[in-house]
């Protein structure tokens, strides 16, 4: 996290509560408040603070032995890396099933979340950052309900991270309509089938059917279970 911020947000904590809580419930001074977070921070780093992965992480947390099954038991991966892993939730499950997996995020938030969990997690950028060498050549990629908080003009450049990591891809993006923090780009499956199909990759429909029916059985949260796609290099 910023330091500034956090030596400002150190300093704020000691404010008694009853003050802070005049803060808190004063609109103005509230604006005022947000305004100076997302200044020292940036737009990500505001956004995708410890409140927000605490509310997804419950999530994750429910959804990911499933998940971490059907990925581990289906597609036999020996090593995987995980673009945009938030909390490390199901990077964890995948790591405790003996895959070779490493995680890939941006926010401070959510990688302080993976570094709690031991997780080998790195810092990346997916609007401007490279990957290292070391991360190509996977058995498979997961990225899971990241698409959707990119911007549309970044589409492209996702998908041609992700089909240039591995030769099987798992991912998930939310479909119009779903609703969501910071949701910049939601779009139909056959959006981003067609992406991929452009570069070489085929919709496994087959597997990607038996996965949604699977998790939905087993209270997979619903914008995994129903967006999950699966894709093969041809």
């Amino acid at each position: 996290m910023n330091s500034i911020y956090s030596g400002i947000y150190s300093l704020y904590k000691r404010i008694p509560y009853s003050v802070r809580e005049r803060i808190h419930h004063n609109p103005l001074l509230k604006r005022w408040k947000s305004s100076s977070q997302k200044l020292l921070l940036g737009h990500h780093q505001y956004v995708y603070n410890p409140t927000y992965y605490e509310w997804v992480d419950s999530d994750a947390i429910r959804s990911r032995d499933a998940m971490a099954d059907s990925i581990v038991n289906d597609l036999k991966p020996k090593t995987l890396v995980d673009i945009g892993c938030g909390t490390g939730a199901l990077l964890e499950g995948i790591c405790q099933r003996g895959v070779s997996a490493v995680g890939m995020e941006y926010s401070d938030a959510g990688r302080a979340m993976c570094e709690k969990r031991k997780l080998n997690v790195r810092k990346f950028n997916i609007l401007s950052d490279s990957p290292p060498e070391d991360i190509k050549n996977r058995d498979v990629v997961v990225s899971f309900e990241v698409a959707e908080h990119l911007p549309e003009s970044a589409a492209d450049r996702f998908v041609d991270l992700l089909c240039g990591l591995s030769t099987v891809v798992v991912c998930s993006a939310a479909t119009p309509g779903q609703g969501g923090a910071d949701h910049l780009n939601e779009q139909p499956h056959e959006y981003w089938i067609e992406k991929f199909k452009n570069r070489g990759f085929d919709y496994d429909a087959k597997l990607t059917d038996a996965w949604r029916t699977l998790w939905a059985s087993k209270n997979v949260a619903r914008f995994y279970s129903a967006n999950v796609m699966i894709f093969r290099r041809r």
